[in-house]
């Protein structure tokens, strides 16, 4: 569709599964922009907000960057203690 977008997918996604069979079904025709309009719209509309949420993986969940990567961080780099 040639829209930038990352999904984090720890598994069968049912959501991730949908948006890729959307993006399957408008790439079948020439790209324009009204289908990537079309396309962005559709992942928007699917979206919850994360305090919303479940945090489960029938959700697209709008996060950082950083929310994606924090718990293999924490692994590698250990869970830093502070005292107050």
């Amino acid at each position: 569709m040639q829209v930038p977008y990352r999904l984090f997918n720890k598994g069968n996604s049912f959501a991730v599964r949908e948006i890729k069979t959307f993006e399957d079904s408008l790439c079948g025709a020439e790209i324009t922009e009204e289908s990537r309009r079309s396309f962005v719209s559709h992942v928007y509309a699917n979206t919850l907000h994360p305090l919303e949420s479940r945090f489960s993986q029938d959700e697209v969940i709008p996060l950082g960057v950083e929310a994606a990567f924090a718990a293999s961080f924490v692994k590698r780099s250990g869970l830093e203690q502070r005292s107050p």
